[in-house]
């Protein structure tokens, strides 16, 4: 639990628009600080409370390290892709990433459907 963390342990930060890892620097008895942010220790809420920029921390498991590290490869991935020339390749390759396109969209509505 949060109420377990020491000073130098990493915690997950998660926002509306972010996921990052921050490090506790301090302590007391009812917050955390990462730097210059503060949380709650019981509800692991941001301090102060802002319902526009609403931030919390949860204890950063090696499942949600590995699942942060996926989740920012395939952002990178998806990134290099939308930047490609695609206008230089030629038509065999545009033709291969057409089919491997089509096939995971498929895959993603099975998968949609199954849920």
């Amino acid at each position: 639990t949060l109420k377990d963390v020491e000073v130098g342990d990493q915690v997950l930060c998660v926002g509306l628009y972010h996921k990052r890892i921050l490090t506790v620097t301090r302590l007391t008895n009812t917050t955390i600080i990462c730097g210059f942010e503060k949380f709650r220790k019981d509800s692991g809420n941001s301090i102060p409370l802002d319902a526009w920029n609403h931030s919390c921390i949860e204890i950063l498991t090696p499942e949600k390290l590995l699942q942060l590290e996926l989740q920012e490869k395939q952002f990178k991935l998806a990134k290099k892709c939308s930047q490609a020339s695609y206008h230089l390749f030629s038509i065999d390759t545009l033709e291969a990433i057409s089919n491997l396109i089509d096939q995971e969209n498929q895959n993603v509505k099975k998968s949609c459907l199954t849920q």
